[in-house]
């Protein structure tokens, strides 16, 4: 699974 890889796409999609 690529729960970390959601985690981290969330994280920038926030951030920009």
């Amino acid at each position: 699974r690529i729960v970390r890889l959601v985690g981290v796409i969330r994280d920038w999609a926030n951030k920009n």
